[in-house]
């Protein structure tokens, strides 16, 4: 449903993508970025508008996909976004703490998720650290307790 819907959108406006619109390459590599797209957060997508063309017409396609799929598609970004409204108006009875174990990529969406929990609730952090900086999870632990005004230790 997302391909066709993509695949729409480009032919009513290719913009950048005019050369390769037609092509099912271009259709899988933008529904891919939409993906990626849905898990961002808002300061994200209003960076990438104001990038290259490309990226500004990935944004807007993204953008115009979930508008026309908003009544009959459901995909992750809309549980984080839901979970999240739900914890912040009556965190779930019976939890007391989360625990996030070996946590190695969270966008957007799922970061505000966790915070959100962390404002109601303890968060506990299992994080292998092996001082290799692209194998640890250091960046996404240390912005995780931030934004609760925690210290990792």
């Amino acid at each position: 449903m997302i391909d066709l819907t993509i695949a729409s959108l480009l032919t009513d406006d290719p913009g950048p993508f005019g050369a390769v619109a037609t092509r099912p390459s271009a259709i899988v590599a933008l529904h891919d970025r939409h993906a990626e797209l849905r898990l961002a957060d808002p300061a994200t997508m209003a960076a990438l508008r104001n990038e290259s063309l490309r990226r500004c017409q990935a944004v807007h396609i993204s953008s115009n996909s979930s508008a026309a799929l908003a009544d009959q598609w459901c995909d992750e970004a809309d549980l984080f976004a839901d979970a999240a409204r739900s914890v912040e108006t009556q965190a779930p009875a019976g939890l007391r703490s989360l625990v996030l174990y070996l946590p190695q990529e969270l966008y957007g969406l799922a970061i505000a998720f966790v915070r959100t929990l962390g404002e109601r609730d303890d968060v506990l952090i299992v994080a292998e650290l092996t001082g290799h900086p692209t194998a640890d999870a250091r960046q996404l632990v240390d912005s995780l307790c931030r934004s609760v005004g925690l210290e990792p230790r």
